[in-house]
């Protein structure tokens, strides 16, 4: 009897192992792999490592846009242990509600959630001092912008995660962007991290600097002059465009209104466009120096031609067009100069709509744009076929077509540089295009020297600097009114175009004003900005001041 004891319990102990054996063979074999997954999820954490977002520069290497390190607040909730009162204290540190937080640190279900992001250092440490289980930080990459709002339209800006959303940030995002890396973190049960070593999975790969043509300090002048302007006349808007003559460089592109990049969520979407490059205007009287131009190129004027001004008033078709002034007998230069739309009309109707369209399509318009610049417009012109009387009239004036300020820009740099066209560029290290000639150098001096008259004598008077020549031209367009299908005579775009020196040109600046309240002509509004503007430009370039007028 005893021996059969002995002998059920050896059974039952010999039975008992073999299910305990099973058991550890089912967990090491079939289920090791989970259980050690679940472990090694439990005491490790993968964190991604952002990469270095590139720096942006100006042409004098001065930081436009810089990435700071930052903490960001991050929750486990299935560690914290009282939702409500946690929310409570994390609220007073800092923006935002205790529904809001208790609402995140309540769904148990989830292991990770984002509190706030980039934290002040003042606010990190008030969050570190509460040693509440479940919450830490995750150092992530903010944003810096050291101009502001003077470059805002121009860079543009990026969100949360570090990718860019407008401007420059957006369309270079790749190159600025570089590749994110990846690392293990050792943590406690409480979801904390409690060791410095962190296994390093993949490098992180920094992202490539961006070097812009613009000058920090000319970009600087450009929208503190345009800002008053835009100011003391109560407009819309305004834009200016600075670029040298012979490199297509662009030293400034102020738009205002402008906007803060660091708050930019706070913004007009109309307030952070780049108006510079994709708001389209009718350029008006300073189309006339294209009008001038395909006339001498084509031979059809010369420029001591007298033309007659019909007293200021001519009609084609159903269309009656007139001068500011009762002109009578005017020569091609002083149509110019004194800008009469019945002359310049004229001039137009010897070139041909034709031949003026593609003319004008030949020096950029209704093609030039930086492509790294978004939201960037061609433009248009309207047909003006040699069939339509009145088409050829309106686009020998300035009406017909849609411009952008570059563009305007563009043009009267190939009047300055002695009649090559050059490609407007942002980045430093676009490769430079090849100029092309599109006038003759004869062609370009004709022009230059009417422009520099107009300046001197003409309706542009108000353009001349104080301390350099400068040739310019200025243009008062009449608004289209979409909902009356007609140009209001209450509302103008005001527009100077010009470039200086007269006679060794640098720079060409495009100066918009659109909608002003106080002054309704350009040689009041956009004259006296041109005036400002290049005086303070070329100072601070290094041009020696010369006398108003050239011997």
């Amino acid at each position: 009897m005893t021996n059969r004891r002995l002998h059920l319990i050896f059974l039952t102990g010999l039975a008992l192992l073999a299910i305990i054996l099973i058991r550890l063979i089912h967990l090491q074999i079939f289920l090791g792999y989970d259980y050690a997954r679940r472990a090694f999820r439990s005491h490790y954490r993968r964190e991604e490592i952002q990469s270095r977002r590139g720096v942006i520069w100006d042409r004098q290497h001065r930081l436009l846009a810089v990435t700071l390190a930052s903490d960001s607040l991050c929750a486990d909730p299935a560690m914290v242990q009282d939702p409500e009162t946690l929310a409570r204290d994390i609220a007073n540190i800092l923006d935002g509600s205790d529904a809001f937080f208790a609402e995140k640190l309540s769904r148990k279900s989830r292991r990770f959630t984002w509190l706030q992001r980039n934290l002040t250092p003042t606010q990190a440490a008030a969050i570190q001092a509460l040693h509440a289980p479940g919450l830490y930080f995750r150092k992530e990459n903010r944003r810096f912008y050291p101009a502001g709002s003077d470059m805002s339209a121009i860079i543009g800006f990026t969100g949360l995660d570090g990718s860019g959303l407008e401007g420059l940030e957006a369309s270079c995002d790749r190159t600025l962007a570089g590749s994110s890396g990846e690392e293990l973190i050792a943590v406690d049960a409480l979801a904390r991290p409690y060791s410095p070593d962190r296994i390093l999975l993949t490098e992180p790969q920094p992202g490539q600097d961006l070097f812009l043509t613009l000058d920090k300090t000319i970009q600087f002048l450009a929208v503190s002059e345009l800002k008053k302007s835009v100011t003391k006349e109560s407009a819309r808007w305004g834009a200016v465009v600075v670029m040298d003559v012979h490199s297509g460089d662009i030293l400034a592109m102020a738009s205002e209104p402008g906007y803060n990049p660091h708050t930019f969520y706070n913004s007009l979407p109309e307030n952070r466009r780049n108006r510079c490059t994709s708001q389209l205007i009718e350029p008006g009287s300073t189309f006339k120096a294209v009008t001038l131009a395909s006339a001498l190129e084509r031979s059809v004027i010369d420029l001591n031609d007298v033309i007659d001004c019909e007293n200021g008033e001519i009609t084609i078709g159903t269309q009656t067009y007139s001068d500011w002034k009762r002109f009578g007998l005017l020569s091609i230069e002083d149509i110019i100069v004194f800008s009469s739309n019945v002359g310049t009309i004229k001039i137009g109707q010897r070139v041909g709509g034709d031949a003026l369209r593609n003319f004008a399509v030949r020096l950029g318009f209704a093609t030039t744009v930086i492509p790294e610049i978004p939201g960037s417009e061609p433009g248009y012109i309207r047909n003006a076929s040699s069939r339509s009387a009145p088409a050829i009239a309106s686009l020998s004036i300035g009406y017909g077509l849609a411009v952008t300020p570059l563009q305007l820009a563009a043009s009267y740099a190939i009047f300055a540089n002695g009649g090559w066209k050059i490609t407007p560029r942002i980045l430093m290290d676009t490769p430079a295009v090849v100029p092309e000639r599109v006038i003759s150098e004869r062609t370009a001096m004709q022009v230059s020297s009417v422009l520099f008259q107009t300046v001197t004598r003409g309706t542009a008077k108000n353009g001349q600097p104080q301390s350099y020549p400068a040739a310019g031209k200025t243009g008062t367009a009449r608004r289209y009114d979409h909902e009356s299908a007609a140009y209001d005579p209450n509302r103008v775009t005001c527009v100077f175009a010009g470039f200086a020196p007269a006679d060794s040109p640098l720079i060409s600046v495009c100066v918009v004003v659109d909608d002003p309240q106080e002054q309704k002509w350009a040689s009041q509004v956009t004259a006296t900005l041109f005036s400002r503007i290049v005086d303070q430009t070329l100072l601070y370039l290094g041009e020696p001041p010369q006398r108003k007028v050239i011997a």
